[in-house]
């Protein structure tokens, strides 16, 4: 039998997430693909999706906007971290585009 701890996070009372579900989620919040999480963490793609509809789904979450709000509602992200990340990407693009 396999004694090992596994470290779990609390997104709120009663949700959890292992270490790998909470490593797809940050991904997702990145920004960066099923693909891309995938890649970077050794995982499956079909792991991968089943981690992030899991966590949808313990949220209560039937989309990715409600997703995301509902990590806003719990106090998990704030609304400013989305306007960061739009300001940052649209700056980054523009900086390529104008070389």
């Amino acid at each position: 039998m396999n004694n090992s701890v596994h470290k779990v996070y609390s997104l709120k009372d009663g949700v959890y997430l292992t270490r790998q579900e909470m490593e797809c989620l940050e991904g997702f919040l990145r920004n960066r693909t099923v693909g891309e999480i995938s890649s970077d963490l050794g995982l499956k793609t079909s792991t991968v999706k089943n981690y992030l509809a899991g966590t949808k789904k313990r949220l209560g979450a039937s989309s990715e906007d409600e997703f995301v709000n509902r990590l806003i509602d719990i106090g998990y992200l704030t609304s400013v971290d989305f306007w960061y990340e739009d300001i940052k990407d649209s700056y980054l693009s523009l900086q390529r585009r104008c070389g």
